[in-house]
């Protein structure tokens, strides 16, 4: 089974890019998106949105709530769990598996990674990565097969017309 790979420089509109071609896409799409959240025109951190259910939980802040500290924001646990269980309940029931964003912690094992690797093992799975990560990424993944997209080189359309045409080589839509 194929997965995909959006890498981009950090703020570069890799979840934008993801969340328009959920709301693009004529196949099924589940998993997490990270939503940004400003405060008074600064980013303030992150919310992970479950694709499914439409539901969105604090997954990262700059201050206010508890967690692990990860450069300068603080990861809600209860946010991690959130996209944990939302890309869990994706793998299976949906088309394409949308895990925004693979990070520093899914890259030691923790936040969504164990969640996240299930995902790619079954194919099919939509993984942002800040490009600083792909190296990485790689080696640890490599065994599985990716098409790597640079965000900045690709409209939400065609990224959906991308992962159609697999879908329809390898799945009923």
């Amino acid at each position: 089974m194929m997965n995909f790979l959006i890498t981009g420089k950090v703020n570069s509109g890799k979840s934008t890019l993801v969340h328009r071609l959920v709301e693009k896409a004529d196949f099924t799409c589940g998993g997490v998106i990270s939503l940004p959240v400003f405060e008074n025109g600064i980013k303030a951190g992150m919310d992970a949105l479950d694709i499914l259910t439409g539901e969105k939980k604090p997954i990262a802040r700059l201050d206010g709530i508890e967690g692990i500290k990860v450069g300068k924001y603080i990861i809600s646990i209860q946010g991690l769990e959130h996209g944990k269980n939302a890309i869990i309940k994706a793998i299976g029931d949906c088309d394409a598996i949308i895990i925004d964003e693979f990070g520093h912690l899914e890259m030691k094992g923790m936040g969504m990674a164990e969640a996240a690797e299930k995902a790619i093992e079954g194919g099919n799975a939509v993984v942002v990565l800040r490009r600083s990560l792909k190296k990485e990424f790689m080696e640890k993944h490599g065994g599985h097969e990716f098409v790597v997209i640079d965000s900045g080189s690709i409209s939400p359309d065609e990224l959906a017309d991308i992962i159609k045409k697999w879908l329809g080589h390898n799945r009923k839509l």
